[in-house]
This record gives C-alpha cells, sequence and structure tokens, in this order.
C-alpha cells in the first residue's frame, strides 16, 4: 500500500507583481528514501512536507517562516493549485506525493537565507527565471500566474510522444 505524502510551496508576492524564489540548498521530495536529484540550488517558493497532526495550511505557514523568517496568518493564504506527483515506479492511481501551491500577500518581514533556502530574488511572473527553477515548473507555473487554478498530474520518468513531461490536467479547480 503506498502512503502519499503532502507538501506545500508557498509564493509571497510584492504589491508591484513581483514573486519572492529562492534556492533550496538540498535535494527535495524523497521518494523510496532516495531524494530526487538536481532539485538543489533550484529556485523555489516556500515550503515543505506537511508534519503529523498539522493541516496543510499550518504546514504553510510553519514552512514559509522555517524557510523565510516571514510571518503570515493561514486567512491569507491563496490556494492555486495542486500537484498530484507520481513516481516512476507507481502504476497505480494513487498518488505518490501531493502539493498544495499558495500565493501571499498580506505577511510581515522581509524574507532572507535561512539554512534551507538560499538568498531570496524577486521576479515578475514573466521574467521567471524556469532555467533555474525545477523542469516540471515552466509547465504549470505560467497558467497560475494568469489567474487559472490548476490540479495537475505529473508523471516523473514518463513523457509525451514529443519528449515533454507526462502532465494531464485535471480540468478542476483545487479545494481544500
Amino acid at each position: 500500500m503506498r502512503i502519499t505524502e503532502r507538501a506545500t510551496v508557498v509564493y509571497l508576492k510584492r504589491p508591484d507583481g513581483c514573486f519572492c524564489l529562492a534556492p533550496k540548498k538540498g535535494n527535495i521530495h524523497k521518494a523510496k528514501g532516495e531524494e530526487l536529484k538536481g532539485t538543489a540550488d533550484k529556485l523555489n517558493g516556500y515550503g515543505g512536507k506537511q508534519k503529523f497532526a498539522q493541516t496543510i495550511l499550518q504546514t504553510a505557514i510553519s514552512e514559509l517562516f522555517e524557510e523565510s523568517s516571514v510571518r503570515a496568518g493561514e486567512r491569507d493564504l491563496e490556494l492555486v493549485g495542486r500537484i498530484n506527483f507520481f513516481w516512476p515506479d507507481n502504476d497505480t492511481t494513487q498518488p505518490d506525493m501531493i502539493v498544495d501551491f499558495f500565493f501571499i500577500s498580506v505577511y510581515q518581514g522581509e524574507p532572507r537565507e535561512t539554512v534551507g533556502m538560499g538568498p531570496p530574488e524577486w521576479f515578475l511572473p514573466e521574467n521567471f527565471p524556469y532555467d533555474r527553477m525545477n523542469k516540471a515548473d515552466k509547465y504549470f507555473l505560467p497558467s497560475i500566474f494568469k489567474g487559472e487554478k490548476k490540479v495537475l498530474d505529473i508523471f516523473h520518468g514518463k513523457t509525451r510522444e514529443d519528449g515533454t513531461p507526462l502532465i494531464v490536467d485535471k480540468e478542476i479547480a483545487p479545494t481544500l
């Protein structure tokens, strides 16, 4: 029986429309005891895995603080996307990890480098450096930044005939 892990990613948003990204200092998403290599030093939002007895909103807020030193409230989180990740050996309909993506524009403090994240950088969505981010980001973030709320299935290790990652748009909006 597979156990689905839950995680969050929070994007801080400034009034000028810029979003904060920072490089992860380590690899993320352990799959069967192995880290998915190549995620260290990639720019990302702030987040992490849900801990026992935390709600997903509590996870988002605690991980945001832990990784950026920014304080925020759960009520200010805007759920903008959900990705169901399937690892290469998964041939079931149950994802290995579900990641909820949030925007937040009401917060206290300025993001700073922490133990888990490098120095923060701010970008307008049209200038996101996708070449410095995780590979799948360029396939779903642009639509989220245009206001579309997405739920996607991403199948690691599987591609379409044209070589792009196998991503299935569930064509529904995420809900908590």
